[in-house]
């Protein structure tokens, strides 16, 4: 009996850890491949912005539909990262459970309590959501100048 006490909580461990790996990987992974993404669409409107002041060219409405694109894909995947956030909560919040269950053993090794109680008292430093979100949001401003720069060549600088 005293067997199958041990056991069980160790499979719930084993299976909140899993599932706390293989979201957290993927939000990785998500995120490389986002970042891949952005480096083609920044390259492709870079090359576009060489090619603004030649005749009969159509490069600013390649830059803007290119920008729009680059927009609405870094919605898309900011939309994913935070689901890919909201279900590694879950896993912690588990594991946390599972570490407060058991009293016994040092506390340095209860690790995402300790963790848990940085985020809550504000000591812990920057992460991976606000290095992500400035990453997003350099996106964003990088695409809307583009934008408008495109539309002023198109006005302003067109023959």
């Amino acid at each position: 009996m005293d067997n199958l006490k041990e056991e069980c909580p160790r499979n719930l461990q084993d299976h909140a850890w899993r599932y706390f790996e293989f979201h957290a990987t993927q939000r990785i992974i998500l995120f490389r491949f986002y970042i891949a993404i952005l480096v083609f669409y920044s390259t492709a409107i870079g090359y576009l912005f060489v090619r603004f002041y030649e005749p009969g060219d159509l490069s600013e409405i390649a830059v803007i539909v290119s920008s729009s694109t680059l927009i609405i894909l870094t919605i898309i995947f900011q939309l994913l990262d935070r689901r890919n956030v909201q279900l590694t909560k879950y896993a912690e919040n588990a594991l946390i459970d599972i570490e407060e269950s058991f009293n016994r053993g040092p506390k340095t090794i209860k690790i995402f309590i300790l963790e848990h109680q940085d985020v809550k008292n504000k000591k812990s430093k920057i992460g991976h959501g606000c290095c992500f979100t400035i990453i997003y949001c350099i996106a964003y401003i990088a695409a809307v100048i583009a934008i408008i720069s495109a539309v002023i060549s198109i006005f302003y600088f067109s023959k």
